[in-house]
């Protein structure tokens, strides 16, 4: 027997589990949900969800196939990077093969590390990825005397080239921006050169040594 005025098919609806599913449709109290199915009131049916999930699904695999993660950021590590398309240049693949290594935390110790780097080995693990051998052991002034790396002018900067001095480097999105592990406070980051830069002089390099590795040989 119900009693408060409620009825015994509200009493009954709670003893079979129906009541939580109403009170979550409803958005009522329980107490509320209660006096409304004594009153005989039942929960509407949900609308049919109209979305078509081809197109997020598609732009989820696109962001993952580019970052790493279909959020639009990479994943392992501690910075988000918000995916960035990639401008026209020599190397875009170098850009590519950055993204999938922008989710890396800043470590000198383990700079080799999986999803740890440092600026310059986070520019080797890209141009390993794409089957070139970075130099030496891949720090800056590696680069900076590298051979197979020709001087260009900043108006010339494009998708994978590498912008460098003494102490930082960074692999060149398009002319304007740019994508590096930056330090222990900030990690990977994408945005202006000169930002990435910190504002100091630098120099922008172009790779012109032999053509990367297939990826048949890379596999042997």
């Amino acid at each position: 027997m119900a009693s408060g005025g409620i009825s015994g098919t509200a009493v009954a609806m709670v003893t079979a589990g129906s009541f939580l599913v109403y009170v979550g449709l409803s958005n009522l109290t329980p107490l509320d949900a209660l006096r409304e199915i004594s009153k005989g009131k039942l929960p509407k049916p949900a609308p049919k969800d109209t979305k078509k999930p081809g197109a997020a699904q598609s732009a989820a695999k696109i962001l993952y196939d580019t970052t790493g993660s279909s959020s639009g950021s990479a994943g392992t590590g501690g910075g988000i990077v918000p995916a960035v398309a990639i401008g026209s240049g020599p190397l875009p693949q170098l850009v590519a093969a950055a993204q999938r290594h922008a989710g890396e935390k800043y470590s000198q110790s383990q700079r080799w590390d999986p999803n740890f780097s440092d600026c310059s080995s986070f520019v080797g693990k890209s141009l390993k990825d794409i089957g070139i051998d970075p130099p030496g052991a891949s720090v800056t002034t590696s680069y900076l005397a590298w051979s197979a790396l020709s001087k260009i002018d900043r108006s010339q900067v494009g998708a994978g080239d590498l912008i460098v001095n003494t102490g930082h480097i960074i692999i060149a999105m398009d002319n304007a921006t740019g994508i590096g592990q930056q330090n222990s406070r900030r990690n990977v980051q994408t945005g202006r050169i000169e930002d990435l830069m910190s504002g100091l002089g630098f120099t922008c390099l172009r790779y012109t040594g032999g053509a990367p590795r297939s990826a048949a040989s890379m596999a042997t």
